[in-house]
């Protein structure tokens, strides 16, 4: 996520709390159910499905949203390579930051769809980007009764 993107979601979620790891720290292990996802405010975790490094990811990166959307198991775990202090977002502010700032949702859907184009040979994901985004959207549709209100 870009810098100033990051700072106004910071910003917004003010009163969360900050999970902080030393390096090998493990965030989540692969299999974990998922009630949040995370940005990195500042650190690198590595993401790995068994012995196999899938990516690494840096300050102002998100980490844990496909879980999160898709109300799956985690699909990699995530161990700190250096001091991290990551900002977690549950269900609820998710929602929140996906309705309220635009920008984030985009961000999220662009992470998600880089993620998982690579990722059907490595098989993380069985799903296409498009159905990923999908459910995505379909998570903050406006009830049709609401809309028309």
């Amino acid at each position: 996520m870009k810098d100033l993107a990051v700072e106004e979601i910071l910003r917004t979620l003010g009163d969360a709390k900050t999970v902080t790891l030393r390096p090998g720290d493990v965030l989540f292990h692969e299999g974990e159910e998922a009630h949040a996802m995370y940005i990195l405010k500042q650190g690198t975790l590595r993401v790995l499905s068994g012995s196999t490094i899938l990516e690494t990811v840096r300050d102002g990166g998100i980490i844990g949203e496909m879980a999160l959307i898709e109300h799956l198991p985690r699909s990699a775990t995530a161990i700190a390579v250096e001091p991290t202090k990551l900002s977690p977002i549950d269900q609820r502010r998710f929602l929140f930051l996906v309705q309220h700032h635009p920008f984030f949702a985009l961000e999220v859907m662009q992470v998600l769809a880089h993620r998982l184009l690579p990722s059907a040979d490595a098989q993380l994901s069985r799903r296409t980007p498009e159905d990923v985004i999908n459910t995505l959207l379909n998570l903050v549709a406006v009830p049709r009764s609401r809309a028309t209100a």
